[in-house]
């Protein structure tokens, strides 16, 4: 406790023994419980609230973290741990008032926070005690793009640099899902056919273990489709928001009428792409119906 609530506390108690400051049950306190404050209103003085991220939720360097505030809280401590029991504090901040966005100023023993799991929490300081949150799960991503790496052996799958998914189309989803408007897929083949998702651009090319820098030459980055009729998809709620760039698209499909990219109702960014058949049936590299 800080030398001026103690100042405040004795002043109190000596008021109290004095019987110029009657607190409710003044008489029924001891020595002790003054020290600690214990004749202080302690209304409302509960625990925090997370509001966002809420739980299991997603966050960046410049996401917002927010919580429920009390009039007669003096500070709050936010804390990250690695640890969901918050033994390995890593990040330990102390502000006035929410939310708090991640300063590298706050973090303990590193030098910045790797896109990961955490676990964080806020304490709430009242004059006479301290009230803690539950424990939140957050992801910490990129701010801009998902990762894809068919070659990755991590679990659980996250979309991060060092936890990347092994297909694109669950990246491509996930993306949609939380406003990423970028998804990155490193080189390899992947036996697959995708579904562009509305606000999000694929692009292939990029080699994970060189920290994901991107050639599009020399990272050959293959869709390579045998059972539908397309290997990309663009329908109409791919919109014309969402992009393909930097891959070889190969429809191998042994039936007429394939197609390396099938758009209806859309119109995507379609860019860097060498598109391939295998098969000497009919197939189109680009089949648009209504689009542009």
């Amino acid at each position: 406790m800080a030398n001026g609530s103690y100042y405040r506390l004795w002043i109190a108690w000596l008021l109290c023994l004095a019987g110029l400051y009657l607190p409710p049950a003044c008489q029924s306190y001891s020595t002790d419980d003054y020290l600690n404050g214990k004749f202080i209103d302690q209304t409302n003085q509960t625990a925090p609230l997370i509001l966002q991220p809420g739980v299991n939720g997603y966050a960046t360097l410049s996401t917002s973290f927010s919580w429920t505030t009390a009039p007669n809280a003096i500070s709050y401590r936010i804390e990250f741990s690695t640890r969901s029991d918050m033994t390995d504090i890593l990040l330990s901040a102390i502000v006035k008032t929410s939310p708090y966005t991640i300063s590298n100023a706050d973090l303990k023993g590193i030098t910045s926070l790797l896109e990961q799991v955490y676990y964080w929490r806020v304490t709430t300081k009242f004059p006479a005690k301290e009230e803690s949150s539950a424990i939140y799960k957050v992801t910490l991503l990129d701010n801009e793009a998902i990762y894809v790496n068919l070659n990755s052996s991590v679990s659980p799958e996250i979309g991060t640099k060092s936890a990347p998914f092994r297909t694109i189309q669950p990246a491509l989803n996930f993306a949609s899902l939380i406003g990423k408007p970028k998804v990155y897929v490193a080189k390899g083949t992947y036996a697959a056919t995708i579904q562009l998702m509305p606000g999000v651009t694929v692009q292939g090319g990029y080699d994970a273990a060189t920290n994901w820098t991107r050639n599009i030459s020399a990272n050959t980055t293959t869709i390579s489709n045998s059972v539908l009729a397309a290997a990309v998809i663009c329908s109409l709620g791919s919109g014309t928001t969402s992009g393909i760039d930097g891959f070889t698209i190969q429809n191998n499909l042994a039936a007429a009428n394939t197609y390396g990219i099938k758009c209806e109702i859309a119109s995507p960014t379609i860019s860097n792409n060498i598109i391939q058949s295998t098969t000497s049936l009919g197939h189109f590299g680009i089949y648009l119906v209504q689009s542009d």
